[in-house]
C-alpha cells in the first residue's frame, strides 16, 4: 500500500514517502524525508484508527554517538564539541551582556562590595591581636600571664569573630538573593526567546535537548551567578589585606610565602582549565540524556520501537549516553579529589618552610616571636586557601 504525497508545513514543502513497511493491529508506519527542514531529516508517520501524526527516527540518533548526531540550528549546534577546546574564547559581547543582567541589582551589589571591603579590614586585626595574645599576654617578659590584658584580647577576637560571622551571613542573603533575581530573568528571556523562534528551529531540534538547556545549563549557572563574583572580590580584598598584615608580621616570612604563590596560581589554574572542559562534555551529556528519555518515552517513540521491535536497540542507546555521563561526573569527582589533597599537601609543606625561615632569621639577630609565627601560619592559610 502507497501513501499519498502531500504537502506538510509543519515537516517542509515537500514529503517523500516510500511503501508502509510495519502494520500491528491498525498501526502503520511510513518512512517519510522532509526537504524543506534540516536539509532532509528523517521522519516517519505514524496512523492508527485512521489517525496520522509525524514521528522523528529517534532510534537512529540514539545509536549515534555524542557529536555524530544532525543538529539543524538547534541550542548543540551552539554548543560545539563536546568538550570546550583549550583555547575557546568567548564569543563577542558576551561580558556586556552578562554584566546587563546586574544592572538593576547596582545596590544590592554596592553593598555586598561594603561587607567584602570590611571583612577584609577585620582580618588584618585577627592575626595582629593572636600575636599580642601569645607574646603579651600568655609569655610576656615578666614571664606571668597578664591575666587582664588576656581577657580584653580574648573579648576581642570573639567580638571580631562574631562580628565577621554576622557580616558573612548578610552577604550570603544578598548574594543569594541576587543571584536568583537574575537567573529567574535569564531563565525567563530564554523562555521567552524560545517561544519567539520559528516552527522550523523546533521541528529540527530535539524536545529533550531544549529542556535540558532551559533547566540543566541554566540551573548550571546558579553557583556561578549567586557566589562567583563576590568570590572574586572577596579574594581580592583578602589577598591585599592578608599580604599586608604579612609584611606587619615579618617582611622575610612574607618574602618566603609569595615566591610559592606562582607555583600555586599555576597548579590552580591547570586543574581549573580541566575541570572547565569536563564541566562541558557533562552538560553536553545531560543534554544528550534528556532528549533521547524525551524521544523514546513519548507516544511517538514507544510506538516507533513496537513497531520495529527496537527496544533492546534503544536501551542499549540509552545504557551507553548513561555510561559517558557516568565517566564524566567521576572524572569531575577525581579532578577535585585530586586537586583538594594537593592543596592539603602543600599547607603541610609551607609551615616548614616558615620555620625553616625562621631559624635563620633568628640567628642573625632578628627575633621572630612565637606568636608571629602562629599568626604567619594563620595567614598563609588564608592567602593560599
Amino acid at each position: 500500500m502507497w501513501l499519498r504525497r502531500k504537502a506538510a508545513p509543519h515537516l517542509g514543502e515537500g514529503i517523500d514517502v516510500v511503501p508502509r513497511i510495519g502494520e500491528i493491529k491498525g498501526l502503520t508506519i511510513s518512512h517519510r524525508v522532509s526537504r524543506g527542514v534540516g536539509g532532509g531529516l528523517p521522519y516517519r508517520q505514524a496512523c492508527l484508527s485512521g489517525r496520522c501524526f509525524a514521528i522523528r527516527n529517534t532510534l537512529n540518533l540514539m545509536s549515534q554517538p555524542m557529536g555524530a548526531r544532525p543538529s539543524s540550528g538547534g541550542p548543540r549546534s551552539l554548543m560545539g564539541p563536546d568538550t570546550l577546546p583549550e583555547t575557546s574564547a568567548l564569543p563577542p559581547g558576551t561580558i556586556p551582556r552578562v554584566i546587563a543582567l546586574f544592572n538593576p541589582h547596582k545596590v544590592g551589589l554596592s553593598i555586598v562590595s561594603a561587607i567584602v571591603i570590611i571583612s577584609g579590614a577585620l582580618s588584618i586585626l585577627t592575626p595582629l591581636l593572636i600575636r599580642n595574645l601569645i607574646d603579651k599576654a600568655l609569655f610576656p617578659a615578666s614571664e606571668l600571664p597578664n591575666i587582664d590584658l588576656l581577657w580584653k584580647i580574648s573579648l576581642e577576637l570573639v567580638g571580631l569573630t562574631i562580628l565577621g560571622a554576622l557580616l558573612g551571613l548578610w552577604q550570603t542573603y544578598l548574594t543569594a538573593g541576587i543571584g536568583q533575581a537574575v537567573l529567574r530573568d535569564l531563565r525567563t528571556k530564554l523562555f521567552d526567546h524560545l517561544q519567539s523562534l520559528s516552527l522550523k528551529f523546533f521541528t529540527g531540534t530535539r524536545t529533550g535537548e531544549i529542556q535540558s538547556r532551559l533547566q540543566n545549563d541554566v540551573g548550571g549557572l546558579q553557583t556561578v551567578v549567586s557566589d562567583t563574583a563576590a568570590t572574586y572580590v572577596s579574594n581580592i580584598v583578602v589577598l591585599v589585606s592578608t599580604v599586608i598584615a604579612m609584611i606587619i608580621l615579618s617582611w622575610q616570612l612574607t618574602v618566603v610565602s609569595l615566591i610559592i604563590l606562582p607555583v600555586f596560581i599555576w597548579l590552580t589554574s591547570v586543574v581549573g582549565k580541566y575541570r572547565r572542559r569536563v564541566s562541558a562534555a557533562t552538560q553536553v551529556s545531560l543534554a544528550d540524556m534528556s532528549a533521547i528519555t524525551e524521544e523514546s518515552l513519548s507516544v511517538s517513540g514507544v510506538l516507533l520501537a513496537k513497531s520495529n521491535g527496537q527496544q533492546a536497540g534503544a536501551s542499549d542507546g540509552y545504557r551507553k549516553q548513561s555510561s559517558i555521563l557516568a565517566r564524566l561526573q567521576v572524572k569531575q569527582q577525581i579532578v577535585g579529589r585530586g586537586f583538594f589533597i594537593v592543596v592539603s599537601s602543600f599547607f603541610s609543606v609551607l609551615p616548614v618552610a616558615v620555620f625553616i625561615v625562621t631559624g635563620y632569621v633568628n640567628t642573625g639577630g632578628i627575633v621572630i616571636t612565637a606568636g608571629t609565627i602562629l599568626a604567619f601560619t594563620g595567614l598563609q592559610t588564608r592567602l593560599f586557601f
